[in-house]
């Protein structure tokens, strides 16, 4: 069982999903068009020797690749920050494998474990501030959690078995992962919760099922499995095999919003990049290295939507109706601003008046201007007050806190109208 584990545990190492890898002798190449507005980060064996993997990104078509870490030694595994700002990855530029994280354009370099010769390796799995990885640190290969900037690192599983290749459900919640802690003869899908404790097994096969990637909704770990890529539910109902390949379909990734799946395969004993649909369908091949391998891929998530621009109200002004009969009228012009004071059309003002409650609305034009009217207000009132409530417009947010009037008829929030 030890040896076993051995071997295992030197694949994860060297990168290996096999054992008789070619020599690389071609460059990255484009593909057909796939999504070229997403990216993938992914390592590349840059020249014939096994031992020279540098972290590149490319647009989801294969096209635009570009080189991010140059040391002439092993970074592989990236995985991105959940904002899509910086990329975790392994590396043995100090000697041994470490974690580093940079930013996406390679920029910012950090180190972030310190595990001596023993190492921690990728991919490591980021959700929120926090990032999960695999470390020999206290002897066998561990699932280990920390913050983003490699402080306060905890050991999540404690036994003899190999436990590698940890990924966090969307909720952050739970971490997937693969090990052979059950006696088994393969390694198997597990998960657990984020503190280690409660792991489940899903899978109970006789050939290893490896790397678990969850979905971005959370209904479905891919994982491959006899070297192609399945789909389980997170209960560990529903296997479905995704890929037929003639060679192996190793390292699947899901694309941000979940309707594609990037993995590394073998169509011609090396390693290259390919992206098919969640079901399995329109499998498209990304690089043809040709011997220059190229594997580990994983999807920048979507950024986060730009923060609302502030807007407030810049002018109120009122006035009262001449009416000699019963009743009398009061209206508002209502000004919106942009935060440096521009006037913003088509914003919706939302106010109340103080005679009976109600509620008026009205939307600016052009000039950024409406208006509210409250009709046949008894002569006997002899004023009433509208108070802005709201102003709301898609992509702004309403700071009632910078609401003015330049001409001090009001406090830019509520005005009062008298009758005349």
């Amino acid at each position: 069982m030890r040896s076993r584990r051995l071997f295992l545990l030197t694949m994860v190492l060297l990168g290996c999903d096999r054992a008789d890898r070619p020599v690389a002798v071609l460059p990255l190449g484009a593909a057909a068009a796939s999504n070229p507005q997403s990216i993938l980060a992914f390592s590349h064996n840059v020249d014939a020797s096994w031992y020279n993997y540098e972290i590149y990104t490319m647009n989801g078509d294969g096209t635009g690749a570009t080189r991010l870490t140059d040391i002439g030694g092993f970074d592989e595994r990236p995985s991105w920050s959940p904002d899509g700002s910086r990329i975790a990855f392994q590396s043995t530029r100090d000697g041994h494998a470490e974690l580093y994280v940079m930013n996406a354009d390679g920029t910012g370099l950090t180190r972030l474990t310190n595990s001596g010769p023993y190492g921690s390796f990728g991919p490591a799995a980021w959700c929120g501030d926090r990032i999960a990885f695999m470390s020999t640190r206290d002897g066998p290969a561990e699932i280990y959690v920390m913050n983003a900037d490699g402080t306060g690192v905890t050991r999540l599983t404690n036994n003899t078995a190999l436990n590698v290749s940890p990924s966090w459900s969307p909720t952050c919640t739970q971490l997937a992962f693969e090990s052979d802690s059950d006696g088994i003869a393969s390694a198997e899908i597990y998960v657990m919760n984020a503190d280690g404790t409660g792991a489940t097994r899903l899978t109970n096969n006789t050939v290893p099922d490896q790397r678990p990637a969850w979905s971005p909704d959370g209904s479905r770990i891919a994982f491959s499995s006899n070297y192609q890529i399945y789909a389980i539910s997170p209960d560990g109902s529903g296997a479905t095999q995704l890929t037929h390949e003639t060679g192996a379909a190793i390292e699947p990734a899901w694309s941000p919003d979940g309707s594609q799946i990037a993995f590394t395969g073998t169509p011609d004993r090396n390693f290259d990049l390919f992206v098919m649909n969640a079901d399995g369908s329109g499998v498209t091949r990304l690089t043809y290295g040709a011997g220059l391998d190229n594997r580990s891929p994983t999807w920048r998530p979507n950024p986060p939507p730009p923060p609302p621009l502030p807007i407030h109200v810049g002018d109120l002004n009122g006035a009262a109706s001449d009416n000699t009969g019963p009743s009398w009228s009061a209206t508002v012009e209502i000004t919106a601003h942009e935060a440096d004071d521009t006037p913003l059309s088509g914003a919706t003002v939302t106010g109340v008046w103080s005679v009976g409650e109600l509620t008026a609305s009205c939307t600016t034009g052009a000039t950024g201007v409406c208006v509210a009217s409250l009709p046949a207000i008894k002569k006997s009132v002899p004023s009433v007050v509208f108070t802005v409530s709201d102003v709301t417009m898609s992509g702004r947010s309403y700071e009632p806190g910078s609401n003015h009037d330049a001409d001090g008829s009001s406090d830019g929030t509520s005005i009062t109208v008298s009758r005349r």
